[in-house]
């Protein structure tokens, strides 16, 4: 009977609301609204669920005033519904259930937060996570259980084959995001994400979807199932309210002929490595500033970053140099020690900007800017008095600890203030836009240097580049050049008061900015070339896009829009973005390089090996290096630097397409001396250097000698330091188990001999040791995978420095 009134209040509740709202907009009871006010009179989860046609979005939960009372699901059945699809939540403890998202703005309102603690057994630490469902259909929103919470974790070999990992993912989404039921899934591995032989082992999958048979990139169900076959994360983002009616697309032929008028190429200089040791200048054939690659599938505009129809006309992106007519240009500030003083950047600051009423330093701090391998001051002002989240509004400052160059001048304008009113402030007469574009050119040449010589003004709109709709600021973008080519992966941008004043600024590059000296000036091929191959690779996907969704500098927030679009993309296999202007090659380009997927390299000359098996996993899980015709080469010798990078890659198959830094900022200096920090191999012993494999303090200084074959003792010693295993390896110096090999003294790790002999990684070999014999790359397979299948076993879990 009580369950009975608490349907029926339910039911009353969204009547009301769904007459509300259609008495609001003046239009009869949407479909989606009747069928959920049916559905709220019915129990079970299964059948709350809302339906999905190809022709209306019902999603539900955001689009009514839903409150925990009137919501399809109650606390208990959210937690009920939580274990019966994630029997590992039935080990952890339900410290807290809350109606409401932690997502600012939320994706959905009426949500179940599940708050979850699992304790050790000896209870010294606890560990909490968090879930969140769909209060309306059930559909679990985010899911995910750390592997080493719940019991022990599992390890290579998994129990289960990636196609039973599969089909139990493929089920799970069934059940668990019953909203999806009906809607057309293709399901990819997303092993670029996974798939590492150390560590707990999972298999990864990705559901993209459809919407009226087109597909929808944010839209998505992401799996993670562990290699006993459970289901340890799931994340699914629902379709947005707001998408746009059925509507018939631009034929893509069409489309395509438009792209080819569209198009225009300009020279650039682009940075090939952005974010890495050192910056790799190339000059480049790329889009001009006015060209998007996004089409709306129904106007056939061509539209920007922000889902605004890119302008026409005058009001194409065009470059303006820039002449200041007063003021100071940018001069070095003397540092009073090694670097500038917090007092100096204070200065700097406050000789440019207007800080506001009522705002105090309260954060200062040196600390490297490891994106271009500076020191910087950071400074943070605060505001003061009472704030509803614990703290309010700040202002911060970056500047150069070495010359006084300021960086960015920002105000931290966060969602809950994006809508809180300012104190007032004592403003000056508003200036005309002529007149703040002359303060902006003057402001600029102070604080970036050689400004009037190597920047010039963005006049236009740019596509890439957000919109500010506030009408209470001027906003200026400039284009840093450099003989004459405008240096892509940086800019300038500052917005003024309508009374000039300073209100925001940012200097950003993706690495230190070259010199023009320094980069090359001559293309190979002209323009028309360069077009034509790059419409030779082109191609244009039909899809769903959203747009907006953020917040711009000053604090107001850009709306959220849906459009179905034609977007470019390359031609299936196409994975070099960049048409290198000197030698008419296609390069590819750092983070826009894609991680590998699909089927890897298989070797053509390892069948029937005894290591074939060995060789063959570690090429499944990108470990093994293959030659250009596809041959492992087994009974070659390794040498010391291949070593150390299927080890690197044992723990991370893509640490080369990785910007992560060593322990201790050793990233600023060579490991090895004879191993240079632009080397590619430098990223292999990042990788062992946070295992804790090498100690970079230690091997500071000394060779590693990358080309130098790897022995059977070195073998040994490496898996001590894998293992965790080298005090107890420097006890075992005197076993017999080694100490009777004939050739024991010349054995210079004994103990990591014996170790290796006692795990049975290596033998003693007719009586012999061996310590110096080199080790074939089949031999180092075999003793990799014996390491791998080891770490299940081991006291110390072989990943816990680095994950």
């Amino acid at each position: 009977m009580g369950n009975q009134r608490k349907k029926m209040k339910r039911f009353r509740a969204a009547v009301v609301s769904t007459m509300t709202l259609s008495m609001v907009m003046g239009a009869a009871m949407p479909a989606w609204a009747a069928r959920t006010s049916a559905d709220a009179s019915v129990g079970t989860v299964a059948d709350t669920a809302v339906e999905t046609s190809d022709e209306t979005v019902h999603n539900g939960s955001s689009a009514l005033s839903i409150t925990e009372e009137t919501a399809n699901i109650s606390s208990e059945e959210a937690e009920a519904r939580m274990k019966k699809l994630f029997p590992l939540l039935r080990e952890a403890k339900l410290d807290q259930i809350r109606f409401g998202s932690d997502r600012f703005p939320p994706a959905r309102e009426a949500v179940w937060n599940l708050n979850w603690s699992v304790s050790s057994e000896d209870g010294r630490s606890t560990h909490g996570f968090s879930t969140e469902m769909d209060a309306m259909t059930g559909d679990i929103l985010s899911m995910f259980v750390p592997e080493t919470v719940l019991g022990e974790p599992s390890y290579y070999p998994p129990k289960v084959s990636r196609e039973e990992a599969r089909k139990t993912a493929e089920a799970l989404v069934k059940r668990a995001v019953p909203s999806l039921n009906g809607v057309a899934l293709s399901v990819r591995d997303a092993d670029s994400l996974d798939g590492a032989l150390f560590g707990p082992f999972r298999y990864s999958f990705l559901f993209e979807t459809e919407h009226r048979g087109i597909p929808v990139t944010f839209r998505s169900v992401h799996v993670g199932i562990d290699g006993n076959g459970n289901a340890t994360q799931l994340s699914y983002q629902p379709l947005p309210d707001n998408m746009p009616p059925a509507a018939n697309p631009i034929a893509k032929e069409k489309a395509m002929a438009a792209y080819k008028e569209h198009l225009e190429l300009q020279l650039a200089y682009v940075n090939l490595n952005p974010y890495r040791e050192e910056p790799k200048w190339a000059l480049a054939w790329v889009p001009t500033p006015s060209h998007s690659g996004v089409m709306d599938a129904i106007t056939g505009d061509w539209i920007g970053f922000d889902g605004m129809e890119i302008p026409k006309g005058d009001a194409a992106v065009r470059y303006e140099s820039i002449a200041p007519s007063a003021g100071d240009a940018y001069q070095p500030t003397r540092p009073e020690g090694k670097t500038i003083s917090r007092a100096q950047a204070e200065r700097i600051v406050a000789s440019v900007y207007r800080m506001p009423d009522g705002y105090e330093l309260e954060q200062h701090s040196l600390q490297e800017d490891f994106n271009v391998k500076r020191s910087v001051w950071r400074l943070t002002w605060r505001q003061e008095g009472p704030s509803p989240m614990g703290f309010g509004p700040g202002i911060t400052a970056t500047v150069d600890a070495e010359n006084g160059q300021v960086y960015e001048i920002r105000k931290d304008l966060f969602p809950p203030y994006a809508a809180l009113p300012e104190p007032e402030q004592k403003g000056g007469e508003a200036i005309s836009a002529a007149e703040a574009k002359r303060k902006a050119d003057e402001l600029v040449a102070k604080l970036f240097p050689d400004a009037e010589g190597s920047l010039k003004r963005i006049e236009g709109s740019v596509p890439g580049m957000p919109a500010n709709p506030s009408q209470d600021a001027y906003s200026f973008a400039y284009q840093p050049f450099r003989n004459g080519y405008p240096l892509q992966d940086a800019s300038v941008r500052l917005q003024l008061s309508k009374d000039g004043q300073l209100v925001s600024y940012a200097a950003w590059s993706s690495g230190p900015m070259p010199e023009a000296s320094d980069l090359p000036k001559d293309a190979a091929i002209s323009q028309a070339e360069a077009e034509r191959l790059w419409l030779e690779r082109s191609d244009l996907a039909l899809r769903y896009d959203r747009f907006g969704g953020y917040y711009v500098d000053n604090g107001e927030r850009v709306e959220e829009k849906i459009r179905l679009t034609y977007r470019h993309e390359w031609k299936s296999g196409d994975e070099a973005s960049v048409l290198d202007a000197a030698t008419g090659k296609w390069v590819a380009r750092g983070f826009g390089n894609p991680l590998p997927t699909g089927e890897p390299v298989d070797p053509i000359d390892i069948e029937g090996h005894a290591a074939e098996s060995d060789l063959r996993t570690l090429a499944q899980f990108r470990v093994l290096d293959t030659d250009e015709d596809a041959r492992a080469n087994p009974g070659a010798a390794i040498t010391r630097a291949q070593w150390a990078r299927w080890l690197a890659a044992a723990v991370n198959p893509h640490y080369a397409n990785e910007g992560y830094y060593g322990p201790n900022g050793m990233e600023e200096k060579p490991y090895y001396a004879d191993v240079s920090v632009d080397d590619e191999l430098h990223k292999a012993f990042r990788v062992l250097a946070m295992m804790s494999w090498i100690d970079p303090k230690h091997e500071a200084g000394s060779s590693f000698g990358p080309g130098e074959a790897l022995t059977r003792e070195e073998l040994a010693v490496w898996a001590a330091h894998v293992l965790r295993y080298d005090r107890l390896a420097e006890l075992l110096r005197e076993d017999p188990v080694i100490g009777d090999a004939a050739d024991v003294e010349s054995i210079e790790h004994p103990g990591a001999a014996a170790l290796s002999v006692k795990l049975q990684l290596l033998s003693v070999e007719d009586g012999r040791w061996n310590p110096d014999k080199e080790t074939t790359r089949a031999e180092a397979a075999s003793f990799l995978m014996k390491l791998v299948r080891l770490q299940a076993s081991v006291d110390q879990p072989v990943n816990s420095r680095y994950y």
